[in-house]
């Protein structure tokens, strides 16, 4: 990893394409993420960090492909970095996975879960959804 923050390097990349913070905080509202224009602020200057959706979103809009170069993790040996989806197909299935709500996200994530064999379960599903996504896969 490289002494670059990640801050730093969100407003970095922000200013290489052009974009002003108020632009971000739009963007970001739009897509559902709480994003005032002091948070942007505030997570360029390390005071606080995006989640996860909110930080690959501005990646996506400061046109940063490459994210663990970007940020200074180009470093990492093969075997510890994840195998990033390089089909057209995985593709459209993160952007339509980004667009669903957070009932959405968490559907999606269980029934991939079952699929694989996966068992675990957030706090968020009780065991009677547990039997639901079960019993609909069984039927399939």
């Amino acid at each position: 990893m490289n002494d670059k923050t990640i801050g730093t390097t969100l407003r970095n990349a922000r200013e290489k394409v052009g974009i002003k913070v108020p632009q971000v905080s739009e963007y970001l509202i739009n897509k559902n993420h709480k994003a005032a224009i002091k948070t942007i602020y505030s997570w360029e200057k390390d005071k606080s960090m995006p989640d996860i959706d909110a930080f690959l979103d501005m990646c996506e809009l400061y046109k940063i492909d490459d994210i663990l170069q970007e940020f200074g993790y180009s470093d990492l040996s093969s075997d510890k970095v994840v195998d990033f989806p390089r089909s057209e197909q995985e593709k459209d299935m993160l952007i339509a996975f980004h667009k669903l709500n957070d009932t959405g996200k968490e559907t999606a994530i269980h029934q991939v879960n079952s699929l694989s064999g996966i068992k675990k379960l957030s706090a968020a599903h009780n065991e009677a959804e547990a039997k639901k996504i079960s019993s609909t896969l069984k039927n399939t």
